[in-house]
């Protein structure tokens, strides 16, 4: 670093840290990217490394590129789903024309929808006019399915919130 290079190589940098540790090296290796311009190319096995640290993501399998772009574009290639979880005051089983009625217990439903034809705030909007809504939560897949599902099965395969296909 005494040098500032252009490029930087780094390989598992966090790996066994405790929580705290990690926070420090990420928020180190941010700010040499961000006030030097520093390019860091990062091999890592920590998702968490990656969704903190990286604007672009190429993952490698037996030796070849199997995808190569934004995190965003990655998780909206594989898992173009969401689920809004509401909690209405009373059981209720609302069907909506863009989503899925995937499951209804007692007063939660839970709807999946694909990000790129409604959004989750009009979603909640035409449901709450048909009734009152008591809570509501958001589900997004874990970066850790997006990718064991590149890995398993190519990037075919879709993936939902909580793993499901």
């Amino acid at each position: 670093m005494l040098h500032s290079p252009k490029v930087l190589f780094l390989d598992e940098p966090t790996i066994g840290l405790d929580v705290e540790a990690k926070y420090s090296v990420r928020k180190f290796i941010k700010e040499i990217n961000q006030r030097s311009r520093t390019t860091i190319i990062l091999t890592t096995h920590d998702l968490g490394d990656i969704q903190e640290l990286c604007r672009r993501v190429i993952i490698i399998n037996e030796g070849k590129i199997i995808e190569d772009g934004s995190l965003d574009g990655l998780i909206d290639k594989i898992a173009p789903c969401r689920h809004l979880i509401i909690d209405f005051y009373h059981p209720v089983a609302i069907p909506h024309p863009h989503a899925e009625l995937v499951s209804v217990n007692e007063a939660r439903s839970v709807y999946r929808f694909r990000k790129d034809e409604i959004t989750a705030a009009r979603l909640i909007e035409d449901i709450s006019h048909q009734a009152p809504v008591k809570e509501v939560g958001l589900e997004e897949v874990k970066i850790d399915d997006i990718v064991r599902t590149v890995y398993r099965k190519g990037n075919a395969a879709f993936v939902s919130p909580a793993g499901r296909q």
